[in-house]
């Protein structure tokens, strides 16, 4: 089993809370959003290749800067023991609590709960933990943005992707 990051998350959550609770109660519009996400799960097991994820993510504004959402993503890779080689599938599924800073280019924050299953040939494990990330995005228009985001999965798997953000 790959050990976890111990941070202070909590921490991170009651700051993203308390910076968002003035524009929450401003502009009290929600606004509802699905993405289309794209990246790469970069390992750092010997061994194991990075997969290239494809996925999804559905999420609610709460207001001009907090939302929460929930997040799929699925990949493969190659996996080489020395004496032979394999492929493996990981699939991650998390709920993340996300601060987005005003205006057309923005920055992120998230902290949330996530999932993981490997599974390689017959043999599946899966693990539970906290996940939290950064990046920036982009509006385009009103309805449609472009992101960037650097998560972290867990000690050794982090999440480097793009997504294509469409707000309804």
């Amino acid at each position: 089993m790959i050990k976890r990051t111990n941070i202070t998350l909590p921490t991170l959550a009651i700051a993203l809370a308390i910076t968002s609770a003035p524009s929450i109660a401003d502009d009290n519009k929600g606004q509802a959003y699905a993405g289309l996400k794209f990246g790469s799960f970069q390992v750092d097991v010997e061994g194991v290749d990075n997969s290239t994820p494809i996925g999804f993510q559905l999420g609610y504004d709460l207001g001009d800067t907090l939302s929460f959402e929930v997040e799929y993503n699925k990949g493969s890779g190659d996996v080489d023991f020395g004496f032979a080689e394999t492929e493996y599938d990981m699939t991650t599924m998390a709920i993340y609590a996300t601060f987005r800073s005003k205006g057309k280019g923005y920055f992120l924050a998230k902290a949330g709960l996530i999932k993981e299953e490997i599974e390689i040939g017959s043999i599946s494990e899966d693990d539970t933990g906290l996940s939290y990330g950064f990046g920036g995005g982009f509006k385009l228009n009103d309805n449609i943005a472009l992101e960037a985001e650097f998560t972290i999965v867990e000690e050794d798997a982090n999440y480097i992707g793009a997504t294509a953000r469409f707000l309804f």
